[in-house]
């Protein structure tokens, strides 16, 4: 416990950096506590920090003052946080403004040759729980388990087709497994692709931190989506706040 709190505050307390580098007479050992009872609120709602890999943090008491992970706070509330190893600094700047956007939800969204999307997809209208923080928007595919002795297509995979007319340039979206779906070691998949372009796979399970993807669809005219369960148990796969940037 000393050792992994002495380097959380070696890090200036707050900020966590895998390719910082200290030297030994920059670094001050400190007892300080871990505080599972404090709880937070972020803009009227729950919230709960998380590292880089997904792992939940706790806040850290020090004589009577309470840090955090500055990378988790940063990024929560809008700020880049970036490490200039030469200058052993930590940077704090505002994320990259993107421009105009488009909900990938408010395109024409067909089904890919035979694939059904009838029954097992919502365009998300109301939040969706991931990972205990919420989303509003987005896509959502609610697949049966795939089984090698009955690998039913109509009911674990869905493809789709959404119509971009060439007008975008980046996707943005976040990839996950929904909380309400069933613990299941194994991944499932979901697949982007324009017509000639490459296949961007991401591989999730239940539990696994969503990811934030960024995907070059400039002069992209047709994209290609595919939702697919892997795992031997019902799933609900989500592609949420996904905004198509001009």
């Amino acid at each position: 416990m000393r050792k992994s709190t002495t380097l959380a505050l070696a890090s200036l307390l707050i900020f966590s950096c895998s390719t910082a580098v200290y030297a030994t007479s920059n670094i001050q050992e400190v007892s300080v506590y871990v505080n599972k009872g404090i709880k937070f609120m972020l803009k009227g709602e729950a919230w709960t920090p998380f590292d880089a890999d997904g792992i939940k943090q706790d806040a850290l008491t020090y004589e009577g003052s309470t840090y955090l992970p500055l990378r988790s706070v940063a990024e929560a509330t809008g700020l880049k946080v970036d490490w200039n190893e030469s200058a052993k600094t930590i940077v704090l700047s505002k994320k990259e403004t993107t421009g105009e956007f488009e909900l990938l939800s408010n395109r024409k969204i067909i089904p890919y040759i035979d694939s059904d999307l009838s029954t097992a997809m919502k365009i998300v209208q109301t939040p969706v729980t991931m990972f205990s923080k919420t989303y509003s928007s987005g896509l959502q595919l609610s697949l049966s388990p795939f089984t090698t002795y009955a690998p039913d297509r109509e009911n674990w995979l869905k493809n789709m087709e959404i119509d971009l007319g060439g007008q975008f340039r980046k996707l943005e979206a976040i990839v996950g497994i929904d909380d309400s779906s069933v613990a299941d070691s194994n991944y499932s998949t979901v697949g982007i692709s324009s017509m000639w372009g490459t296949q961007n796979q991401y591989r999730i399970k239940p539990g696994d931190k969503p990811r934030t993807v960024f995907i070059d669809v400039t002069n992209v005219d047709k994209l290609f989506v595919s939702f697919s369960n892997g795992a031997h148990s019902p799933q609900t796969i989500n592609l949420l706040d996904a905004k198509l940037y001009r």
